[in-house]
This record gives structure tokens, sequence and C-alpha cells, in this order.
């Protein structure tokens, strides 16, 4: 048996606010809008998100659609690059990114490298199999 894997990334959300519970912009909601319908003839057993507020209510009508509720993982979290009160400029955080996705060991003293971060998502891929062969 094959598993498909549809990875989402958040609808646009507001520059301002506490990067765990911002929503969606109108634009985020017409991005969770386009994602829905770009899914809604796939065969998805099972929605998945990070504890974050504009990620759940991004693939929250596809959850809806087949009729199950999101299953939050907090380990899907993003790995945080400055303070909780401090938000990066868009460049700045590109570069960090780029930096990190080229050097697994980077970290700016975070909690959570790159190689960290791949493994906790490995271990939530095989528990959502695991758990979906047991439905």
């Amino acid at each position: 048996m094959s598993t498909v894997v549809y990875m989402v990334r958040h609808g646009e959300s507001p520059k301002e606010g506490n990067d765990r519970t911002r929503g969606l912009t109108e634009k985020g909601y017409l991005d969770a809008q386009r994602v829905t319908d770009i899914l809604k003839d796939e065969k998805i057993d099972a929605v998945v998100s990070s504890p974050y507020i504009r990620s759940i209510l991004t693939v929250e009508k596809i959850a809806q659609q087949i009729g199950q509720e999101i299953l939050v993982f907090e380990d899907l979290k993003e790995r945080v690059f400055s303070s909780e009160n401090k938000r990066l400029a868009d460049e700045e955080l590109v570069q960090i990114l780029e930096k990190s996705f080229f050097d697994s060991n980077f970290s700016l003293g975070g909690p959570l490298l790159l190689r960290e971060a791949m493994v906790k998502v490995i271990f939530i891929l095989i528990s959502i199999r695991n758990m979906l062969k047991c439905r």
C-alpha cells in the first residue's frame, strides 16, 4: 500500500500579531479555498496541521469535506529564528532559511536544527500512517 502526502503551506496571514494565533488575511482565505478546490477529487483519509491557527484555517474545509477532525501535531510547529516578540524581516528570514537548508547543523541558538525538525516530521508521518492502518 502506498501513501501519498500532500504538503500545503498556510494561506497568507497578517504580518502583525502573535505567530501562533495569527489567522488568515482575505487573500489567505482565498488561498485556502484554492487548496480545497485543487484537492477536492483526491482520496484524502486524514488532514494534519501544525498548531498555528493560520495552518488550521487553511485546511479546515478539506477536513470538513471528508468528515474528519484535523489532527494537530505540536511538533509540526515552525522552527524559531527570533524571540517571540520580534518578527524578522522577510529578507532576513529568507537568508537564515537558505543557510539552514544548506547546513543542517546551522542554528541561531534556537531549540531546533533542520535535521532535528526533519526527524520529527518523519516520526509524525510514520505515526499518521500507522494510525490510518488501524482504522
